[in-house]
């Protein structure tokens, strides 16, 4: 909510976020507009804090822009950082849509293979810096436009509202006649300037946005209704494979086919903290209550160093006593380094087993086999909860990483806020489980609490959790796809850049009543009910497709 006063210049951010989607709806009209033959050459700056999840988002969208438009040639360049020094050998892996043939990887120590300036300067999805200083770093100067594309939930600075104000001020006190084009640029920049303000398009699960889907997790085949089990058979990783084969009962590639799946569940983890997996490890094993449990995480080197041994860290004697009350009586754990195995009762076939895999790292393909293959998934960050929707699950669950100045909490708000639109099971789980602070304030990634894990077994019970989960992962993947939001707003950037004349034209194309509310918000007039919060478009794509015809035909 605004604040219920007439200065709202105070408040410029929640301004912004009132004009989020109508900066939205005006860049969709660009989005079915032919790509400018003068951008040709497309540099690709990605700086990584967050590691391969950077790697893997900037890899998809050089794709999107290849089948945009299939001429373009591509400068990736990255700028690793103290912790994650990534090569360009490794990037590659993450490009399997794109034609590499057009696309050149470096890091920024490296000098350029293409020569001459770029038309275009494409960063993201981690905050970057000024143009200029990019310029230097990657040793290539831009003589075009810049856009940027964020992670999801970060908070994009588009709205210049100070220079917007200024210009109000300087009308008012002139006692001058005041023309809503003249800071229509201002409130809807089209690239990013020198001041740090614009062109940039935060990924989310918000109106006139998404996130960035992964099509052959949602064209893949299952078998069932939320996973397919024949996927484990494709992992790279022999050693994995051969672990998870020999959990489910199978010695082989040619036994494993014949296995009877209603006799194991399969799940998958991926995430920063231990206390994420030991709260994963509950959820399965609550949520699972016929099948032995096998369960593939991935496990930082440091925590078998810190607490050495990795086992007892997982399954304290109060987790132990737990599992038994669910029925399981043989707990197994095996790493690369070591197998450890902890029998609860004697051997009985009464008690199920549960069985968990850990690898540091996994190879960007085993990734979507594991993911496809997984009854219920764990994920964090960016890019493995996106996956983990598009390659559905019965069981979602969602780790905040809790990073200083970070925005997953934001994002973790916006899972919850759409669950709770179609089961409201579903949205206490998220929050539950990823420790939303609106429900659940106080420390993030800390146990269960006793009164948390009552909490969780009544929720795992809802009898329509998994068809709700399904159900959550189809209308992300329906209704929140990034890559039309980013042509349209890649499209506005170079077109507006090409012809500065767009910019009269979308001022003029929005309804009298908006930018009549706009100029009295900027001159101090109004108060935040009568803040605009639509405007027709109806007219500004046919506007901006006869202007780009007119210029393509001279």
């Amino acid at each position: 909510m605004l604040h219920t006063t007439n200065s709202l210049f105070l408040n410029p951010l929640q301004i912004e976020q009132r004009l989020f989607p109508i900066h939205r709806a005006i860049e969709k009209c660009y989005a079915s507009l032919p790509w400018p033959s003068g951008i040709k050459q497309v540099s690709v700056v990605t700086h990584t804090p967050s590691g391969l999840g950077d790697i893997s988002a900037a890899a998809k969208v050089i794709s999107l822009m290849q089948r945009i438009c299939p001429e373009l040639i591509f400068d990736w360049v990255l700028i690793p950082t103290s912790t994650n020094k990534i090569s360009a050998k490794k990037a590659l892996d993450f490009l399997t849509e794109a034609d590499q043939t057009k696309i050149s990887v470096r890091t920024c120590s490296c000098f350029p293979n293409l020569a001459g300036p770029a038309d275009l300067l494409l960063g993201g999805p981690a905050k970057s810096w000024d143009t200029a200083y990019l310029e230097d770093r990657i040793w290539r100067r831009v003589k075009g436009p810049r856009f940027d594309f964020m992670e999801i939930a970060e908070t994009a600075r588009n709205l210049n509202f100070d220079a917007a104000k200024y210009m109000a001020k300087i009308a008012k006190r002139s006692e001058l006649p005041m023309n809503y084009a003249q800071v229509h640029k201002e409130i809807f920049p089209y690239e990013y300037n020198i001041l740090g303000v614009g062109g940039m398009l935060p990924m989310g699960l918000l109106e006139g946005t998404g996130v960035l889907l992964d099509s052959e997790r949602m064209k893949a085949s299952l078998s069932r209704s939320s996973c397919c089990p024949n996927y484990l058979s494709k992992i790279e990783d022999e050693q994995l494979r051969r672990d998870i084969f020999s959990a489910m009962g199978a010695d082989s590639a040619d036994t494993f086919y014949h296995l009877d799946y209603d006799h194991y569940s399969f799940n998958f983890g991926y995430a920063r903290y231990k206390n994420s997996w030991k709260k994963f490890i509950d959820c399965v094993a609550i949520h699972e209550g016929e099948k032995e449990v096998v369960i593939v995480f991935n496990y930082q080197e440091n925590d078998t160093k810190e607490e050495g041994d990795l086992f007892a860290s997982l399954f304290s004697r109060e987790r132990l006593s737990f599992l038994l009350t669910r029925g399981y009586g043989k707990i197994t754990l095996k790493t690369e380094e070591e197998e450890s195995i902890v029998w609860l009762v004697k051997e009985s076939t009464s008690y199920r087993q549960l069985k968990v895999i850990g690898r540091r790292h996994f190879p960007p393909q085993d990734m979507k086999w594991l993911q496809l293959a997984a009854e219920r998934l764990l994920a964090t960050g960016d890019n493995s909860a996106v996956e983990s929707w598009c390659a559905r699950c019965k069981l979602y669950v969602y780790e905040d990483v809790n990073e200083l100045f970070g925005c997953k909490w934001l994002f973790l708000q916006q899972q919850v806020d759409l669950a709770q639109t179609i089961s409201p099971a579903l949205g206490k789980l998220l929050a539950l489980f990823g420790g939303d602070q609106r429900y659940y304030p106080g420390p993030l990634n800390m146990q269960f609490t006793t009164a948390q894990m009552n909490e969780l077994e009544a929720l795992l019970a809802t009898p329509d959790l998994g068809e709700k989960t399904l159900q959550f992962c189809q209308i992300v993947t329906t209704n929140y796809p990034f890559d039309k939001a980013l042509e349209g707003a890649i499209k506005r950037c170079v077109w507006n850049y090409l012809l500065p004349a767009l910019q009269q034209i979308e001022a003029d194309a929005l309804d009298e009543a908006f930018r009549v509310s706009c100029l009295s918000l900027l001159k101090g007039d109004l108060g935040q009910n009568c803040f605009p919060l639509r405007t027709d478009l109806t007219l500004l794509a046919e506007r901006v497709k006869h202007c780009v015809t007119q210029h393509a035909s001279i």
